[in-house]
């Protein structure tokens, strides 16, 4: 069924936002996206242990940084491929960090963040998938010194090799930390994007995940 879906499963809450029927190249959700998901807050007093928010897309990644996108559009005018216009508007551009997304993301964020001021989770979480790799990236809000975060895992299949001029450009200008409007996100790197097995690239040892800073007189609990 098309369309934002929120199923509440025992003391579970997953949201699911609509992020393809609905977008345009501009736009990944819809206003009435939006507004269906922040009218559940205003209609619903429920207490959940997790609430678990499902993006198709990770909305912290590996991203791009603004002299890719530039670069890239050059390339592709340059040399006027197909195949790289398509790789251009089918992935860079699907990316939530991408310069066309900034309002979006920024939206995105602050409802998810909603959801754990409202509900007050043990967790708030974010799965995703998508992007050929696996991770584990930490989201974190401060406002007046207080911290709540988010953390987000990503489990995507593999099926191919890295194309490995691609990973090249992908080492050198994308960012595995950043900050835009109040969140700051950081992702682990998993290993080394050069090397040309695909598995040695995307899995990881648990033991290497950062520790959860909820340490602090200053954080937030419960998430």
């Amino acid at each position: 069924k098309v369309g934002t879906r929120i199923l509440p499963l025992h003391n579970h809450l997953f949201v699911l936002p609509e992020t393809r029927a609905n977008r345009t190249e501009k736009t990944i959700v819809s206003e009435d996206d939006y507004k269906k998901m922040n009218n559940y807050l205003k209609s619903n007093d429920d207490k959940y242990y997790n609430i678990c928010f499902v993006l198709p897309v990770p909305i912290a990644h590996m991203n791009y940084t603004s002299s890719f996108e530039r670069m890239f559009r050059f390339i592709t005018k340059l040399f006027k491929s197909k195949r790289l216009s398509a790789y251009h508007h089918d992935d860079v551009v699907d990316h939530w960090a991408h310069s066309y997304h900034v309002e979006d993301e920024n939206k995105m964020m602050d409802t998810i963040f909603n959801f754990g001021d409202y509900f007050e989770p043990k967790y708030l979480s974010i799965v995703s998938g998508d992007v050929h790799s696996s991770g584990a990236s930490k989201i974190t809000r401060e406002i007046s010194g207080r911290r709540n975060y988010a953390t987000q895992i990503v489990s995507s299949p593999i099926v191919n090799k890295a194309v490995i001029w691609m990973t090249a450009l992908h080492h050198i200008f994308a960012r595995g930390k950043r900050t835009t409007g109040l969140y700051h996100f950081e992702m682990k790197r998993w290993g080394s994007y050069w090397r040309r097995n695909i598995y040695k690239r995307s899995f990881v040892i648990t033991k290497d995940v950062p520790d959860n800073p909820n340490n602090s007189e200053n954080e937030r609990k419960p998430y």
